[in-house]
């Protein structure tokens, strides 16, 4: 009589399944939140530092003044884009320019001719503060 097994198939199968098993009962113990949506302060720093060289370069070679700064197309994430930041926002989100004062760092931009400002956001539009 020939000894009955369990086809190699079916152990295969079965070990995968524990194994998914096991990786998401992880997930579920750890906690959702590395999948918060939310972003580490040196990230978004680097982040809004990345989108402020950007502006600056662009108001340097395409806008004259300050004063033009509102009619040009210079680009606005430094003060549209939003970001959850782990320990400092809340679930909404804030701006590069809300999150100078909560992260250490301000946006300075330059113009063609010469001047320069901080800028300022309103409403998701870059403006100069003084």
């Amino acid at each position: 009589m020939k000894a009955q097994g369990l086809p190699i198939n079916f152990i295969v199968i079965a070990a995968l399944a524990i194994l998914i098993l096991v990786l998401a009962a992880g997930f579920v113990i750890a906690g959702s939140s590395s999948f918060s949506g939310a972003i580490g302060p040196e990230t978004v720093k680097n982040t809004c530092q990345n989108y402020c060289s950007r502006l600056s370069a662009y108001t340097m070679n395409n806008v004259l003044s300050s004063s033009d700064l509102a009619s040009s197309s210079a680009p606005t994430d430094y003060c549209s884009k939003t970001f959850v930041v782990k320990g400092v926002t809340d679930d909404t989100g804030e701006t590069c320019g809300e999150l100078e004062s909560k992260l250490g760092f301000s946006c300075i931009i330059s113009f063609e001719d010469g001047s320069s400002c901080k800028v300022s956001c309103n409403n998701g539009n870059v403006e100069c503060s003084t």
